[in-house]
Formats: structure tokens, sequence, C-alpha cells
């Protein structure tokens, strides 16, 4: 079950910037000066929820496992 714990401001501003920053490159599709493409920008930006502690490594997998558990439904 999803248990809301106090969360700083300066972790929430920092999940926005990360996502922001993600769904950018992906509508972009992607940033010639770093070569970065959108499978390299959703692989950092979930690298950066974890390293900033958005989310903790467990979360991280529980929510890839709830996505390819999806994509295999359909």
């Amino acid at each position: 079950m999803f248990r809301m714990n106090w969360i700083p401001e300066t972790t929430i501003a920092a999940a926005w910037l990360i996502f922001l920053a993600t769904y950018a490159v992906v509508a972009l599709g992607k940033i010639p000066v770093y070569r970065i493409d959108r499978a390299g920008a959703a692989l950092l930006g979930g690298s950066l929820m974890v390293a900033t502690g958005v989310l903790s490594l467990e979360e991280a997998y529980r929510a890839v496992d709830s996505i390819r558990s999806c994509c295999c439904l359909a």
C-alpha cells in the first residue's frame, strides 16, 4: 500500500525538474549536443530520481516491473 511520507520541498522541486527535463527530451526526440535519445533520457531521468532520493531503489524496481506487466497484457 502506498504511504504518503513527509517529503522536503527541495525533493519535490528536484522531482519536477527531472520530470520536466526528461519529458522535454522525450518530446523533442533527442538532444544533439549530448547525443541522448528518448531511451537514454528515460534511463537518465529514472537514475536521477533514484540518485536524488525522490524514489527508493525498491520503488524504481516496482515501477519498471508494473510497466513491464502492463505491456505484456496489451
